[in-house]
């Protein structure tokens, strides 16, 4: 898939939080509450060790206001400090916002026909105006969330509203 094609089909994405990789809740029910809630989150990023080192690419699967779910080839090690430049579309555009992240956890990931590694990254340091960018990135998503949970709580039986 080229880079614009790819860029439409992000377009057209909303935003939902993940909560546990995996694992499949009860339509109806609120999911756990976390103190800073993930939400998926699909956009490409470059990133690289250091100023020097040379540029990579990798996939975000979700975000948080402190991390990141990154897909990647390259085998990194916990503990490893990189520079981001994540991308996203924000309306009829592409922007991005970008900042320092550690590798704070490591895994192996397959799909059909790719392999390689999904990494916890936490941000070390971002800009205000970056972070700013990322604020409003959580807050549409959150927005568009809530109004999922509107529609589903429409949908429950009777008996489930009540818990909510």
């Amino acid at each position: 898939m080229d880079f614009l094609t790819w860029t439409k089909h992000l377009m057209k994405k909303d935003p939902i939080r993940v909560e546990e990789e995996n694992t499949v809740g009860e339509p109806c029910l609120p999911r756990g509450k976390r103190e800073y809630p993930r939400f998926s989150f699909d956009a490409p990023l470059e990133y690289s060790r250091t100023a020097g080192s040379p540029i990579r690419g990798a996939y975000a699967g979700n975000v948080s206001e402190t991390g990141l779910l990154i897909y990647s080839v390259d085998d990194l090690q916990v503990g490893t400090e990189i520079r981001l430049l994540v991308f996203y579309p924000d309306e009829y555009r592409l922007d991005n916002f970008q900042g320092v992240a550690k590798v704070v956890w490591k895994e192996y990931h397959y799909e059909k026909e790719w392999k390689g590694f999904k990494y916890g990254l936490q941000f070390v340091y971002m800009s205000e105006i970056d972070r700013g960018k990322l604020r409003e990135i959580l807050k549409r998503a959150l927005n568009q969330e809530n109004n999922l949970w509107k529609q589903r709580v429409d949908l429950c039986p009777k008996t489930m509203e009540a818990t909510l």
